[in-house]
Formats: structure tokens, sequence, C-alpha cells
């Protein structure tokens, strides 16, 4: 099984796990500004991080993360809050929000131009 995991602040960890036990595969670090990661996504080709606070940016490629080369996409999809976790139910990908706003999202398009997050629950 192929995992990928946050290795404190500063690295994402992409591990082969079997039979108790584990082979690094390959880490990638995360600059200080991504450093309060909560969640790590993949999707219509690419990678969705979201970090505390108020951070969520989309790359091609982990690579990406240590040169700059993910898009901020928090301020064009017209969050509100704190985007937390991300979740897969009926083939379609949501995003859950905390810290004053507790909505649910549903990505559309993320990996396209016309990227969208449909307000499905809100308080």
């Amino acid at each position: 099984m192929r995992c990928t995991s946050f290795r404190g602040p500063g690295a994402i960890t992409v591990v082969d796990y079997r039979s108790d036990s584990y082979r690094v595969l390959n880490s990638f670090p995360v600059p200080p500004e991504l450093a309060s990661a909560n969640d790590l996504h993949f999707t219509d080709g690419v990678f969705l991080l979201s970090a505390t606070k108020n951070k969520l940016v989309r790359c091609t490629s982990l690579d990406a993360l240590s040169d700059n080369g993910c898009e901020s996409i928090y301020e064009a999809l017209q969050l509100k809050g704190n985007p937390y976790f991300f979740s897969v139910f009926d083939g379609r990908t949501h995003l859950s929000d905390i810290a004053g706003c507790d909505t649910i999202y549903e990505l559309i398009d993320i990996g396209g131009a016309g990227m969208q997050a449909r307000d499905l629950f809100h308080p």
C-alpha cells in the first residue's frame, strides 16, 4: 500500500507500507507558509493541500511545493473559513472548513480553468 503523510511541519513523505513495515519512497519539502498543513488530496490530476490559516493550494506535482510551483486557489474559490479536510463520496470531491464557517463544499473542475466550490452545507 502506498501512503502519503506529513512528517511533522516541513515535509510530506511518501511510503510503501507492507506487513507492519514501511519504506520511504520520497520526501517533499513544504514551504513555511504551508507548514501548518491539514490535509492532502489528489483529484482531477492535481494535488490539493489545505493549511491553517485560510490556505488552499493546487499543484501538478509534489515537487512543485518546494519551488513555489503551486497556485493559491483560496480566493478564487471564494472560501470563507479555514479549509480543512477532503473527502470523496458519490464520485465527487468535497472540502470541509472550520474556524467560524463550518461549511461543506463540493469542488467542481478543480483541476481545470472552470474550478468552483459549491456550498452544500452552511449552518
